[in-house]
């Protein structure tokens, strides 16, 4: 605990650091290799809270120590517009955030923690605000809904340079003279170039809308988290004592890959920038987007007619949108649907054809009880653009029962040799 003798020293720290909290996001640090250090001063912050709320439980009483919590929470709230950061904020203080923000004891509280919450966009959807409400595990699913479109979102830009890169040039010589075609379809069409596709497949082209914001993401994730950021801070002697909790304990822990904790996720965006930048002669996707793509597709017939990658196939969508719910035991799906419901219209309206896309939802290693089907069901009314929905066992690291604390049906334990026990709709 913070002794009580030191309070004004940890006080004055954190108010220094939560002033040094935005600079260490600039460009000026990242282009000197030191953005690392914004995780060294969220670790102070986050081991302040950890602190604090094993003092005070679950009490939203914040008189004592007020100082202290709103340094922390100005800190806080400047670094939660980094996108690394993010996760890593809503992994292991979101609790804490929405109780200071529901505090009683003056605004000085409320108001920091409030800006914590726009600068981790939570905000921005009154609609999604209202129906998490005070509820932790809601507001972390939202965020993760949307984090997971991003990552899908990079998914797809590597499966579109993949098929580039093997196809572009076969496709464009395909109706030469004494060219073997590749298919029936393939000779009717017109020839195309080598360095696009996009008017030989009409879904192939970029899809994103948030290319650009993608891109930012991205270069954060390595700036901070990159070669040459770690580094620089391969030497340094960390700020703050090494997390007591374990990844196990964080929100992130029910989610599924790779949201399933904050270093699964950087290192999935690590690796992905890596990729689009590898000049090597690879036959085949990079695993990550492999593994990936084996939790949005459990059925393998499925994937080939979505996004087939060995042949190809003019009348194949190759888009996706698959919603991956966290793997927990669920009584109801009243306040997931509504999430989802508004999770569907707003992808929908940054799509030109929403029905182009194929749309999934994803249940891993969870159980279900009471008015599950039910409200389930009425979900799936509110959001037609889904026509997949699959149910999925396995024995994977990190989904054990003894994670997610679920009662396994044996329909949903893993099958001898690696395969999955599940349903698929």
């Amino acid at each position: 605990s913070v002794d009580t003798r030191v309070v004004p020293l940890v006080e004055e720290s954190c108010h220094s650091l939560s002033l040094l909290s935005p600079y260490l996001l600039s460009s000026e640090i990242a282009s000197n290799g030191l953005a690392g250090w914004a995780e060294q001063v969220l670790d102070v912050f986050c081991f302040i809270v950890e602190n604090l709320s094993t003092e005070n439980g679950d009490s939203e009483d914040f008189g004592d120590n007020m100082d202290l919590h709103v340094s922390v929470l100005q800190g806080i709230g400047a670094l939660a517009k980094s996108a690394p950061l993010k996760t890593r904020i809503v992994d292991r203080i979101l609790p804490y955030l929405i109780r200071a923000r529901n505090s009683r004891d003056g605004t000085l509280v409320s108001n920091s923690a409030s800006q914590a919450f726009q600068s981790l966009e939570f905000a921005e959807d009154e609609v999604a605000v209202q129906t998490a409400g005070n509820n932790a595990n809601l507001v972390c699913d939202w965020f993760c809904m949307q984090r997971s479109f991003f990552i899908q979102a990079m998914a797809r830009g590597e499966i579109r340079q993949h098929l580039s890169e093997t196809w572009g040039e076969a496709l464009a010589h395909s109706n030469d003279v004494g060219v073997t075609k590749l298919s029936r379809k393939v000779s009717d069409r017109s020839k195309v170039s080598s360095d696009s596709l996009s008017s030989e497949l009409p879904r192939f082209g970029s899809d994103d809308p948030s290319e650009k914001e993608i891109e930012s993401i991205v270069k954060q994730f390595e700036s901070m988290f990159g070669a040459s950021a770690a580094s620089a801070m391969s030497q340094v002697t960390p700020l703050a004592p090494r997390a007591s909790k374990t990844s196990d304990d964080g929100l992130l822990s029910q989610q599924v890959y790779p949201l399933e904790s904050s270093q699964s996720e950087t290192a999935w965006i690590l690796n992905h920038a890596r990729a689009l930048n590898d000049d090597t002669d690879f036959n085949g996707l990079s695993g990550h987007v492999e593994e990936l793509l084996d939790r949005c597709f459990p059925s393998p017939l499925l994937r080939e007619r979505v996004i087939p990658t060995q042949v190809v196939k003019l009348d194949s969508p190759y888009d996706f949108r698959a919603i991956l719910m966290p793997q927990r035991r669920y009584f109801s799906f009243r306040r997931e649907g509504l999430l989802l419901s508004r999770l569907c219209d707003k992808e929908s309206a940054a799509l030109s054809d929403p029905s182009e896309a194929h749309w999934t939802l994803n249940f891993t290693n969870s159980s279900f009880a009471g008015e599950f089907a039910e409200s389930l069901v009425q979900a799936l009314y509110m959001c037609p653009t889904i026509c997949g929905l699959s149910f999925v066992g396995n024995n994977a690291a990190g989904s054990g029962e003894g994670d997610s604390g679920l009662e396994r049906t044996p329909s949903m334990q893993a099958k001898p040799g690696g395969g999955e026990g599940g349903g698929l709709l």
